[in-house]
């Protein structure tokens, strides 16, 4: 898509067109995205390791296996449900929330984030890559769906709203075709690769390249190093259970920093304003 179809944003009161940038800023953001497709998958396929499913905290409590790495997605839940109330308690507004197609875009992510929350817990209970299928796809949802959403705050938002089924089929089918190796045999984490990562580095592109309609974008900086930290946290799963003398787990200190960010995202939404009342 070219640069002129994102750019057409709403406009303020001085005037100033939202998502109105430099064409060179567009063309480096999807450059980016392409050498990152083209990078991943010039190395051969990627089977999920089964040393993976080994977590450091094997503990049952109350007949619960694994219960600390069950539990600790509860903030997954309270931030969906907390956001999902929100967003049908209050409704649309272009001033202090959102406009009406990303209220159902939000919606769609907090439905996901609480998803994550069942998702998470039933791979937990038993940990194998048929489980984790059910993990990794709400996971996927909710993630496209937030970069979707920062495109449509910077860019133009009916061209998103198109986008984004696109976006949703390719986080979904990326976790669907890494599942399907699997059973094959030849796993390839690949594609999933690419949309957790370089949908990442997309987000950090817009939150720095463009301005948002909305305040307190400080808020989604910290949500996104709540992610990073959760993925490095995710590496060190023994390590912290060792260092704290198995009281937590490094996987159970990404659930719950992971979630801290769902949390903030929620909070971002309910206390942002337009920057047209400013």
């Amino acid at each position: 898509m070219g640069s002129r179809a994102f750019s057409q944003g709403k406009t303020t009161s001085s005037g100033k067109k939202y998502g109105q940038n430099s064409r060179w800023k567009y063309g480096l953001f999807w450059a980016i995205q392409f050498l990152i497709i083209v990078a991943v998958f010039s190395f051969p396929p990627v089977a999920q390791d089964p040393e993976y499913h080994n977590f450091a905290d094997v503990r049952t409590f109350f007949m619960i296996p694994n219960m600390m790495d069950v539990t600790s997605n509860i903030l997954y839940l309270v931030a969906g449900v907390w956001g999902a109330v929100l967003l049908i308690r209050r409704p649309s507004s272009p001033d202090k929330i959102i406009t009406p197609g990303l209220r159902l875009m939000w919606l769609i992510c907090f439905i996901s984030l609480a998803m994550i929350a069942f998702g998470s817990g039933y791979y937990h209970l038993l940990p194998n890559n048929h489980t984790l299928l059910w993990d990794r796809l709400p996971m996927s949802l909710a993630f496209m769906t937030l970069l979707a959403i920062l495109m449509a705050e910077r860019w133009n938002e009916e061209k998103i709203l198109c986008l984004w089924p696109v976006l949703l089929i390719l986080g979904g089918g990326s976790v669907l075709y890494w599942y399907q190796t699997e059973l094959s045999g030849a796993g390839d984490l690949r594609a999933y690769a690419i949309t957790q990562f370089g949908g990442l580095l997309a987000m950090v592109m817009l939150l720095i390249m463009w301005p948002a309609r909305y305040t307190r974008q400080g808020d989604l900086v910290w949500v996104l190093i709540c992610y990073i930290v959760a993925k490095l946290l995710e590496f060190t799963d023994i390590s912290v259970f060792e260092v704290s003398q198995q009281l937590i787990s490094g996987h159970t200190l990404k659930h719950y920093i992971s979630g801290i960010g769902a949390v903030i995202l929620v909070y971002h939404l309910h206390r942002r304003e337009s920057r047209r009342l400013q």
